[in-house]
């Protein structure tokens, strides 16, 4: 039945066929040039939680407008530096950007989004932040968001087990261990190099679920933040003398400190708010890396000596692990063991409490407790391994200083 057909090119079922392939291909050409060219042009939006919220030029197509040609910019992305455009300083992201697979040169440790469903949205309470927050330090023009960026982090500890906490009870007799932190997200900022060594203050911002050992579904939050206090810097245990040190007297009661080596990469950072006069009387953190940038000379501490100048190696600020908290309640009931605490208001830097607080900046910080136990303290001990952060593929070094 196919023999009347013909079968060259002047078939007059060949042509059609040639021709309807055609109008295909052009056609999809046409829309995955047209798809790349409007949302590389005007037609993005600035509309919060979509492109860039400061409304800036896209040189990637947001997220949300990929259509047909999101595999040809997954491909073309893969594995290659994320443009510079595609970074925004306000946003938390991991090395590899999950969607196009392209990558930054720095990461900021653990997704806070992971305690969302606990605490509510990260950015609730740091002004649509999910990385840094308006109450960063520096002066006008010189914050730490602009000029250090890269060492924003946030550590995540879900689900702890009650054993790795010890509380005392706020009541006057009654001072058992009732309680402990099943939940806490801290972000610090810690640039643990010679870049960094030399600054007594960091700022943070620190939220932490406690509950009942009775009931573990029984449960209050703290959150909090502000420039917490790091003391003085010691390398190899020994005290180096820094301007803008605590007086000597203040630096055993101050109980913080930067805690370096000079011969290998361990660090560990004391942060505490001392003397405070909120509901919070005393709080602090503890945190470290076993691979930072540098061991520290004592001798001359700001001096950048990088352990790899090629950037070459392990030893970039990609591990990280909160090793300790601790949380001291100045309103206290001591007259019911039971009673809960409730506090809705600001504070300044320093954890003090602050009455007239229009806009968050570095003296209006969020400090809220909610339905929090009756606790005279509440301490979290983190002996866990450290978390490795640089998913660089293996032979590759994708994270530069001064991550």
């Amino acid at each position: 039945m196919f023999g009347n057909a013909g079968s060259g090119l002047g078939s007059n079922r060949v042509w059609p066929r040639i021709i309807r392939n055609l109008v295909i291909i052009v056609s999809v050409a046409a829309g995955l040039l047209f798809g790349l060219t409007v949302a590389r042009g005007d037609g993005g939006s600035a509309e919060a939680g979509t492109g860039d919220p400061r409304g800036r030029e896209e040189t990637v197509p947001p997220r949300d407008q990929y259509f047909l040609y999101l595999p040809l910019l997954r491909h073309s992305l893969m594995g290659q530096p994320c443009p510079a455009d595609y970074h925004d300083p306000t946003r938390w992201h991991p090395l590899i950007d999950p969607e196009t697979r392209c990558h930054f040169n720095h990461e900021h440790k653990d997704d806070p989004r992971l305690l969302d469903d606990v605490f509510g949205p990260v950015e609730t309470y740091l002004e649509g932040y999910s990385i840094s927050y308006p109450w960063q330090t520096g002066p006008t023009g010189t914050e730490e968001n602009d000029h250090k960026h890269e060492s924003y982090g946030w550590l995540v500890l879900r689900d702890l087990p009650p054993s790795a906490s010890r509380s005392q009870n706020g009541a006057r007799d009654d001072s058992s261990d009732v309680a402990f932190v099943k939940h806490i997200r801290v972000q610090v900022h810690a640039d643990m190099h010679a870049g960094g060594v030399g600054t007594r203050f960091h700022s943070t911002w620190i939220e932490v679920m406690v509950c009942y050992r009775a009931d573990p579904n029984d449960c209050g939050i703290a959150r909090f933040g502000g420039h917490e206090d790091y003391g003085e810097l010691r390398v190899d245990g020994v005290w180096v003398p820094l301007p803008g040190d605590p007086p000597p007297a203040e630096i055993d009661r101050l109980v913080s400190s930067r805690n370096h080596s000079s011969t290998n990469n361990t660090v560990a950072w004391v942060g505490r708010f001392n003397d405070t006069d909120g509901p919070i009387t005393y709080t602090g953190v503890r945190h470290s890396t076993k691979d930072a940038w540098q061991p520290i000379d004592p001798t001359n501490p700001l001096l950048l000596n990088l352990s790899c100048p090629d950037f070459q190696c392990e030893m970039n600020g990609s591990t990280a692990r909160l090793d300790y908290s601790i949380l001291r309640l100045r309103t206290l009931d001591t007259t019911n063991p039971l009673a809960r605490i409730n506090f809705r208001g600001y504070s300044d830097r320093n954890l003090h409490e602050v009455k007239d607080c229009p806009t968050l900046g570095p003296d209006c910080i969020p400090l809220i407790l909610e339905n929090f136990p009756n606790l005279r303290v509440i301490e979290l001990r983190n002996s866990g391994d450290w978390h490795e952060y640089d998913t660089s593929p293996l032979g590759q070094h994708w994270i530069r200083y001064p991550n």
